[in-house]
């Protein structure tokens, strides 16, 4: 990570995007006893094949329920799968930051800089930021989800559950691969995950990779295959998507071709994924 950037903070794109078009479809509900309310997206819920009910849940990324495209992204995966889709609260209604508060820092494509003033009032920003990421911290959001998912399968019945999980949520989706409460996750742009992390999965795993991000270094992409190539027996897929950088696949900008493509692709991709392993 750049010397620029505190040390175990979010990369500057992390924390920037854009708002996906379209409007939700789905609802806020009292999904499970003991956690806030959930999105779920049920319109397109097909009838269960064999008795089998699935999910699917989507961790956000460090903008949580407030900002819209969590919400458009599930639609389209309730629409194409054809199962429930969930999105819990992360962060217990109080997100660290908004899309408004970090937009200036948005970096779209490869090789695009931040200047020296630009670096120094992301720094400045994120430190008044500390606040809200000292109760938000990663351990706190697995515990969430862990409980979310727990209560999904205890308390409405589904008997299969996939996770995927979008930047901050992609460290999320990885700790939940190594329970035995999902079949199979999603993981795409994650930041702060490690070799460790990997080495615990044990259901199958998509990997949706940017071209340039500070959190997937090329040392950790190949940690990553290594560790998983080595695992018999447990299915896993890596895609990198070339033009692109962290976060493309959640909040991308449509204006420029190369991202929307790998957009569509990323969310093409994921959605064969859920209909092969869940």
């Amino acid at each position: 990570m750049s010397s620029s950037t505190p040390p175990g903070a979010p990369c500057p794109n992390c924390l920037s995007g854009y708002i996906l078009p379209g409007e939700p479809s789905g609802q806020m509900v009292k999904a499970v006893g003991s956690s806030p309310e959930a999105y779920l997206s049920s319109k397109n819920t097909k009838p269960p094949e064999g008795g089998q009910k699935k999910a699917i849940v989507l961790l956000t990324d460090i903008f949580g329920l407030p900002l819209v495209n969590c919400k458009i992204l599930a639609d389209a995966f309730n629409e194409r799968v054809g199962v429930d889709v969930y999105v819990p609260d992360l962060f217990q209604g109080r997100p660290p930051v908004t899309l408004e508060q970090i937009q200036p820092y948005q970096k779209d494509l490869p090789g695009e800089k931040l200047t020296w003033s630009e670096k120094f009032w992301f720094v400045a920003k994120f430190i008044t930021f500390l606040p809200g990421f000292l109760p938000n911290r990663p351990k706190f959001a697995n515990i969430r989800a862990e409980t979310f998912i727990r209560g999904l399968k205890e308390e409405k019945g589904y008997s299969d559950i996939g996770a995927i999980g979008y930047c901050y949520g992609g460290h999320v989706s990885t700790y939940m691969a190594a329970t035995d409460l999902i079949k199979t996750t999603i993981v795409t742009h994650p930041g702060m995950i490690n070799a460790s992390m990997i080495e615990a999965i044990k259901v199958p795993s998509l990997w949706q990779i940017p071209e340039e991000d500070e959190q997937t270094p090329d040392k950790l992409r190949n940690e990553i295959r290594g560790i998983l190539n080595k695992k018999d027996g447990i299915a896993f897929e890596f895609t990198e998507y070339r033009g692109t950088r962290h976060g493309f696949a959640a909040r991308p900008n449509l204006g420029i071709p190369q991202i929307k493509q790998a957009y569509e692709d990323a969310l093409d991709e994921g959605v064969e994924w859920f209909k092969k392993t869940l």
